[in-house]
């Protein structure tokens, strides 16, 4: 059995009237809000988010947001810091927090992906001569880059913990992985 007082909350939130009143009246719903606020994304698509999305996002400012906007279509959220879309710190902080969606097939292949100068050291296939050759990186990092193998992107080099931020940070621009 229902309590007397619970049947006069659920008419008043209702509208229905309660024992002791009238109905209010009705609410007009004609009328838009001229300014929604929405709840933080706990997780963003980097090529489909909306501007206004991607700056409500914790983290990511009007100066990111453009960046992450021009830079469409991603394959990897890595390719922020690949492309010097964001910063490494930031990256890490927000990683697990971005994903990229499939990419539709009216997408090409071509456009939009850049593709490094030649200059560029791949860790996936270079030997541990061109790599202790490289500025920055000694033969224990070189080692544990050719154990580590293979890699999507050069920022995994910190991820994986085979060399520290601060050393890649000195390194990064010269680094790709193909």
């Amino acid at each position: 059995m229902i309590s007397w007082c619970f049947r006069i909350a659920c008419s008043a939130a209702l509208g229905l009237g309660s024992a002791t009143g009238p109905a209010p009246s009705p609410v007009s719903f004609g009328a838009e809000p001229t300014m929604t606020i929405a709840p933080d994304p706990r997780a963003l698509d980097l090529n489909t988010a909306s501007r206004d999305e991607l700056l409500r996002f914790d983290g990511i400012g009007m100066l990111y947001a453009d960046k992450i906007i021009r830079g469409r279509p991603y394959t990897e959220r890595s390719e922020l810091v690949a492309r010097d879309i964001l910063p490494t710190t930031l990256y890490l902080h927000l990683k697990y927090r971005l994903f990229v969606s499939p990419r539709p097939a009216s997408w090409s292949s071509a456009s939009n992906s850049p593709t490094p100068p030649d200059n560029r050291l791949d860790v996936n296939a270079a030997s541990r001569e061109q790599l202790t050759s490289f500025r920055g990186i000694g033969q224990l990092y070189a080692d544990k880059i050719i154990s580590g193998r293979p890699y999507k992107a050069p920022i995994e080099l910190v991820g994986r913990r085979v060399m520290p931020l601060a050393a890649y940070d000195w390194i990064k621009d010269g680094l790709v992985a193909r």
